[in-house]
This record gives C-alpha cells, structure tokens and sequence, in this order.
C-alpha cells in the first residue's frame, strides 16, 4: 500500500508532467530520449545536462547560460531501464521558451544535440492527444510492456531542466 506522502508526491509529479508549472499550460512535446546502452542513472544524467545545454546554445547562442529560466528550454524527465536489455531511457516532456521554430525544426534540434551526446541514441515523440495519459503513462512505476515482462520506472529520481539551471546559476 502506498503511504500518504508518496502518494502526494506522485500526484505533484503527474500535476507537473500535465501542466507546465511555471507557464499554467500544456507542454510542447511529450519525448522519449533513448541512450541504447547500459549506463547507470548518474551518467544518464550527466548526459542530460549536457544535452540541455547543447540545446540552449543551439537557441539561444553562446549566452545561453546566462538566461533565466523563464528563456530556457524546459523538461522533465523519467528515467526508466529497458526490460529487455537494460538500456536507460527516460519518458517525459519538454518545452522551448523562444518560438522561433517550427515544429519540424524543434524535434530536428532536439534529434541533433542528443545524437551529438551520444550517438547510439534515439528520439520519439509521441502526440500527446491526453497530457493526462501521458503523464500516466511516464509515473507508473510497475508495469507489463506488450511482450509481459515487467518494467520499473525510478520516478523519484525524476530530472527537470530548472535541477540544470540551478547548478549553472549557483
């Protein structure tokens, strides 16, 4: 049985993954970043620092660093290790500040700089046609993927850019 507090945490993180907390609205894309290889949470995260970053200056320029959050790009992330290899990949979704791409344009950035991470790595947006779904879909932490082998989702080790930017400004 899930107690009180984790349960409020879960629904904080769904509430997030529905609406976009800092702007009150539905978020750009839902994304699937893949690393296809096995690598434990702490270089998957060290690699989505870097493809945060590689994003930014690809938008922003070379002052991208200095933006504030309000002008970054924004995600948030859960990790979740593939069932039938083990590969880290994370669910979740993003959003540009500046709107000065087209759809199109966006997921082909978004292609570049994580391809630019690493380059066995794949990328998948799926429609969000219900956030609400979606968001269910990347919390579940135990689940039957179509083939019935169980995969474990690590949703408090969820990631958000602002974790990024915090570092960058502290």
């Amino acid at each position: 049985m899930i107690k009180d507090e984790e349960m409020t945490a879960v629904e904080e993180i769904r509430r997030m993954l529905v609406k976009h907390p800092l702007k009150g609205r539905s978020w750009g894309f839902a994304l699937t970043l893949k690393t296809n290889s096995r690598l434990p949470l702490y270089e998957g995260q060290k690699l989505l620092r870097g493809f945060h970053a590689r994003l930014d200056c690809a938008i922003l320029g070379s002052r991208w660093a200095k933006k504030p959050a309000s002008e970054r790009t924004s995600f948030i992330l859960i990790p979740e290790y593939g069932v039938a290899n083990g590969d880290l990949h994370w669910h979740g979704v993003v959003d540009f500040a500046v709107a000065k791409y087209s759809n199109a344009q966006a997921l082909e950035l978004i292609d570049e700089c994580w391809h630019k991470m690493t380059a066995r790595g794949s990328t998948h947006y799926p429609e969000i046609f219900d956030p609400k779904g979606w968001a269910d879909y990347c919390i579940t932490e135990k689940s039957m993927n179509d083939n019935g082998r169980k995969i474990t989702r690590h949703i408090y080790e969820y990631i958000t850019s602002e974790m990024f930017i915090a570092k960058t400004h502290g």
